[in-house]
């Protein structure tokens, strides 16, 4: 879980993370998706678009979410914080 105060540091340092441990072989991070606020706390998740055709690797998940639940807001990564501070 993620926290509104914290985010603006933690979610950067979880993208770096995961570009380091090399996880972006398997997801190479096409979105961040936040689900589940609470107005405070959030999951948050990197994703990419999911192909059937795909075996799921063992740590990750698939989820389906519904047309109308979500919205893409478009911005190159050295933007990515005033767009989120600004949603």
């Amino acid at each position: 879980m993620f926290n509104a105060d914290t985010s603006h540091i933690e979610i950067p340092n979880f993208w770096q993370e995961h570009f380091q441990e090399g996880e972006n072989k398997i997801v190479c991070g096409m979105y961040g998706v936040c689900l589940n606020g609470d107005g405070k706390d959030f999951e948050y998740l990197i994703a990419d678009n999911y192909n059937p055709c795909d075996e799921v690797p063992e740590g990750y998940v698939t989820m389906f979410i519904p047309a109308g639940t979500w919205a893409i807001f478009p911005c190159n990564p050295r933007d990515l914080q005033v767009v989120n501070t600004k949603i």
